[in-house]
């Protein structure tokens, strides 16, 4: 495998408006804010209506989240950005993805990693932090 691409953090003023534009008018899920952090790159679909979010670590593009957009341009982002960080020798991780986005990573050959906690869910009528027990209780439990 060739040597990584050395990966420098470049976000002009054009491609932070655009990626709050698309936020404020797509962002479908509580974690769609988090794109916007100030650690994270952008990277486009072609017309600049749609966007995923990610960082270099290492060899390796972590993008955050769902790509954030019309749902007809996804396949095409995210597959563009596959070959851009593949050119690059970045492997591609990615954090925090929807149930309804994992039957498109997949049919792009990435494999779903999801541990108990993130499938467990909780009655919040009845769910409480008081005492130390309750709160670990639920971690690890079977759902």
């Amino acid at each position: 495998m060739a040597r990584a691409w050395r990966y420098r953090l470049r976000r002009g003023p054009r491609e932070l408006a655009v990626a709050h534009s698309l936020v404020a008018a797509w962002g479908a899920d509580t974690l769609a804010p988090f794109a916007l952090r100030a650690d994270k790159s952008y990277f486009f679909s072609e017309d600049d209506a749609a966007f995923l979010s990610y960082r270099v670590v290492g060899a390796s593009a972590i993008v955050a989240g769902d790509p954030i957009g019309p749902d007809a341009l996804r396949r095409p982002l995210v597959q563009r950005f596959l070959d851009f960080a593949h050119e690059r020798g970045w492997r591609v991780a990615v954090l925090g993805v929807s149930e309804r986005c994992l039957d498109l990573y997949a049919s792009l050959g990435l494999h779903a990693l999801l541990s108990r906690l993130t499938r467990r869910s909780f009655d919040t009528a009845t769910f409480s932090l008081e005492g130390a027990r309750s709160a670990r209780c639920g971690i690890g439990a079977p759902a």
